[in-house]
């Protein structure tokens, strides 16, 4: 059998991929319909992203082979290959491991070889750096680790299997593509969209900065410092890879609310979708959604296996489940502080408030006598939430409104559709079965 050296060699003096890359992304059918499987949409887009980067790297060229990338006084590092597309943007790397014992560490280099272009290229977005790896992909480590940083970091990444049609002659090597396996991709089930995995955070305060008069309808300069709010708090979560929602809101002015300013952070507790899930790998016959976490049912060593807990009496997996909503909580108070702040320092008090889903939505005066400005998603559920109105758009525009399932009016342009609560519940519903009159 052929050595690592060898190989790279030989690719090395083939000089493109492509002559020797074998294998085809598949097409996922996602069922368009009233219920929609969220899995299946976020397997199509991973494996669409997949083929975005196979046809980046079926056009590459090899612009280096052992590529020192080092620094003054420090240590050099050698990457196996660099390539470039000069039709797309972006810098390969390509690590390529003969065996199972040394793909291990087949992505901590790929991430350090990164780093040292990022620090060559500041400010290099996820779209500017392809992650190739060659590879047996024997290691569960190394495949998820790959699972990782395609659905979840949202990088560039493909993996390729070294095969020989003939064990004797080195031009028989052929790189197959890698495709996850469809149970590996299980980042949204149905019971993940249960209500009681939606911790809500709410934070109120007395006035805004552009309101001249409570007692009239908000004006188009409240809504747009409203909306400002919670554009801002959105990013946030996303930069910590929250998955959920927000939106700001006020009462109606003849309520004369002491506090009618609201921002409203929903969040999913990773906590609680875990113990469904050990539920649900362990075949529970009952509706996963209306399960919920209770320190009985389960402890953290049922989810992390190997544990030596010799504290019995602290529940540490109910530790962090109560625990993750303070995430919301510092989102909340940073922005808020921070987009309050003028010329004078501060003098904003905010009030603040937990609740769980149901409980929210059992609110009348907060759904239902209150102005709801915009929804904005984060994480998965805008993906996933991003790709239903896309598919519904794309549907209408080919079949007419009168053939949607669901939809009998819509907004002519998505991006109304986008940030509209009704739409953005009809989604959650799609996703669950959740009653969308029961939402806002």
């Amino acid at each position: 059998m052929f050595s690592e050296k060898e190989i790279q060699n030989y690719i090395s003096k083939e000089a493109q991929l492509s002559k020797l890359i074998i294998g085809d992304v598949p097409k996922v059918n996602v069922e368009f319909g009233e219920k929609m499987e969220p899995d299946k949409i976020f397997l199509k887009m991973a494996f669409e992203k997949l083929n975005e980067t196979l046809s980046y790297v079926d056009r590459m060229d090899l612009i280096g082979t052992e590529v020192p990338l080092k620094k003054l006084n420090d240590s050099t590092i050698r990457a196996d290959f660099l390539g470039i597309n000069i039709e797309s943007g972006g810098i390969s790397i390509i690590e390529l491991k003969k065996s199972r014992q040394t793909e291990r560490q087949a992505f901590t280099e790929l991430l350090a070889y990164s780093n040292h272009l990022m620090s060559l290229f500041p400010t290099m977005s996820k779209e500017d750096i392809i992650y190739i790896l060659i590879s047996p992909m024997k290691e569960r480590i190394v495949r998820e680790a790959f699972l990782h940083a395609l659905l979840v970091d949202g990088k560039r990444v493909i993996a390729f299997i070294p095969t020989f049609e003939d064990g004797t002659q080195i031009d028989s090597l052929k790189l197959r593509l890698w495709i996850p396996n469809e149970n590996d991709i299980k980042n949204f089930k149905n019971h993940y969209f249960s209500k009681n995995n939606f911790e809500v955070f709410k934070i109120v305060w007395r006035d805004i900065p552009s309101s001249s008069d409570s007692k009239e309808d908000p004006s188009d300069a409240d809504k747009m410092f409203m909306n400002s709010i919670s554009s801002f708090v959105a990013q946030s979560m996303e930069e910590k890879n929250i998955h959920g929602f927000c939106f700001t809101s006020q009462t109606f002015p003849e309520l004369d609310m002491m506090y009618p300013n609201s921002l409203i952070i929903v969040g999913m507790n990773p906590y609680e979708i875990s113990f469904k899930n050990l539920y649900e790998n362990n075949e529970y016959k009952e509706d996963l959604s209306s399960l919920r976490y209770n320190s009985f049912l389960a402890n953290l060593n049922d989810i992390i296996k190997g544990l030596e807990l010799k504290a019995d009496h602290v529940d540490y997996f109910g530790n962090l489940h109560s625990g993750w909503s303070s995430n919301l909580v510092k989102i909340g108070f940073d922005c808020m502080e921070l987009l309050f702040k003028n010329v004078n320092g501060s003098d904003v008090s905010f009030d603040h408030g937990f609740f769980s889903w149901e409980q929210y939505i059992s609110l009348s005066t907060e759904l239902h006598n209150s102005f709801n400005y915009k929804v904005f998603p984060t994480g998965a559920l805008k993906r996933l939430h991003s790709e239903v109105l896309r598919l519904d758009y794309e549907f209408i525009g080919e079949h007419g409104l009168e053939k949607h399932p669901i939809h009998g009016d819509i907004f002519h342009s998505l991006i109304n559709s986008y940030y509209s609560h009704h739409f953005f519940n009809v989604f959650l519903d799609r996703m669950l079965g959740i009653n969308t009159e029961d939402l806002m």
